[in-house]
Parts: C-alpha cells; sequence; structure tokens
C-alpha cells in the first residue's frame, strides 16, 4: 500500500499536465515529465504566440507603391452595398523628414454599415485604420468624411510606438452621381493632420445603388481624364501642324507657278 501511493500521485500528476496542454492549446508528440511541464508549456505558448502575432506596422524612410486591395460591405440581405478597389499609402512627417507606411490588403478588414442616404466603410488592421463616411444628397453622393489613424514605430530597436490621427470633415470627396462608380487611378495625396496625409491611388469606389455586387459606369477624376487627353490633344495638334505646313507649300507653289506663266 504504501508503495502504491507515490505512482497513484505520480499518474495524477502526469494527467493534470496533459490536461493543461490540452486547454491552453499547446500540443507535443513527446510526453513531459511533471517536473518539466510548466517550462514546457511557457515555452510552445510562446512560440504559438509569436506566429499568431501580426507585424506591428513600422514606418520606413523610403515610399514604395502600395498594393492595390478589393474591398467590399454586405448588408443584412447578402448584397454588396459598399465596393471598393484602392491602394493606400501613410505619409508621417517628422521634422523634415517623411516616413511611409503602406496599407497591406492581406492584414486588412472590411467593416462598417450601408443605409439609404449614409454609409461606412472601415478599413481596419492593427495598428490603424481609414474610414470613409458615404453621403447621398440628390442625385449626387460622395465622402463627407475621411479619417485615417496609424499607431507605428520606426524600423528600429530602441524606437517606442507613435499614433498618428488625422481627418478631413464636411468635404465632397470623389463625387459621382448615383448607382455610377468614382474612378481615378491616378495618385492623390490628401492632408489628413500637419504630420499625416495620406496617397491613394488605383481607386475605384460606390457606396450605394451597387447593382448585382458589380460597379456601375465610372464617373473619372479629372488627373485621369487630363492624362487620357493629352495624348489625343497632342496627337490632333501634329496632325493640324502637318496639314498647316501642306497646304503652306502647296499655296506657296501654286503662287510660283504663277508668277512663270506670266512672264
Amino acid at each position: 500500500m504504501t508503495n502504491s501511493i507515490p505512482k497513484i500521485k505520480q499518474d495524477e500528476a502526469t494527467l493534470m499536465c496533459i490536461l493543461l496542454l490540452f486547454v491552453t492549446g499547446s500540443w507535443s508528440v513527446t510526453l513531459i515529465a511533471p517536473s518539466e511541464a510548466v517550462s514546457e508549456t511557457v515555452l510552445v505558448n510562446s512560440t504559438l504566440n509569436q506566429l499568431s502575432s501580426p507585424k506591428k506596422p513600422v514606418l520606413l524612410p523610403k515610399e514604395s507603391i502600395p498594393p492595390t486591395g478589393d474591398y467590399s460591405l454586405r448588408d443584412h440581405k447578402g448584397n454588396v452595398c459598399i465596393k471598393a478597389i484602392l491602394g493606400a499609402e501613410y505619409i508621417v512627417t517628422q521634422g523634415k523628414t517623411n516616413l511611409h507606411f503602406n496599407l497591406d490588403p492581406k492584414s486588412t478588414i472590411a467593416t462598417g454599415f450601408c443605409g439609404d442616404n449614409t454609409a461606412l466603410l472601415s478599413l481596419s488592421f492593427d495598428g490603424g485604420s481609414i474610414e470613409f463616411n458615404f453621403v447621398k444628397k440628390g442625385k449626387m453622393s460622395y465622402v463627407s468624411i475621411l479619417r485615417a489613424s496609424l499607431t507605428a514605430s520606426r524600423n528600429c530597436t530602441d524606437c517606442t510606438r507613435e499614433t498618428f490621427t488625422g481627418a478631413l470633415i464636411n468635404m465632397k470627396l470623389f463625387l459621382s452621381e448615383n448607382g455610377r462608380s468614382y474612378k481615378c487611378y491616378s495618385e492623390d495625396t490628401l492632408t489628413m493632420a500637419n504630420n499625416l496625409n495620406i496617397k491613394i491611388m488605383n481607386m475605384k469606389i460606390q457606396g450605394f445603388q451597387i447593382s448585382s455586387g458589380k460597379f456601375g459606369k465610372e464617373n473619372e477624376c479629372w488627373p485621369d481624364y487630363v492624362k487620357r487627353m493629352v495624348p489625343v490633344i497632342l496627337g490632333g495638334t501634329g496632325v493640324g501642324l502637318c496639314l498647316i505646313g501642306i497646304l503652306s507649300w502647296l499655296l506657296v507653289r501654286e503662287r510660283r507657278t504663277q508668277g512663270y506663266q506670266r512672264i
């Protein structure tokens, strides 16, 4: 009887360790001795936390083209009610230095709500967000409030994280007719605060009256229109100059011919 008591206690300790590993979600193929269970569990949990924790935003000295993300929001019936395609870059100004952070579509979640005359699309990630507040008035719709926030640090070991926020209020951004989308592939840099700018590019966005989950006809932004029309204008100008040159040459030649006939 005296020899069986330590064995029973040891079996109970082993069972408790296995239950502890099951509850914490940490698994190991090899059975762990009771005296080593606590340290092994801490090590496994620490590794899992490092793998599951997303990377915190880091500000970089050089900018790069942000990836383009495809975001959408559905109403209570399951229909797409807000749709956006865009790339976004945070530009933080510290003194005379500009630091950059790109919105990553892979770690960004679209949330918000859809209403008849107001709607909200929030692109959120671990460390910040960009919010589009849509308004519909009469035959037009636009973003009346644009908010941005970012909590990030520089790319160094001892740098602390700082929070940067800004907003544009009572605006008429990304204006379009109801049932149409706003398209602007050109870069558009928006000043949110003294130390924070948001650069948006490759954008196509619509906040109301989306049919079958697809964008409506496009309302083109002015920079895109200029880029599209400049080659046409230059080409037309070149053709016009060539025609003027040919006509001038023909007129001069005809006058010379007539002059010879008179002599």
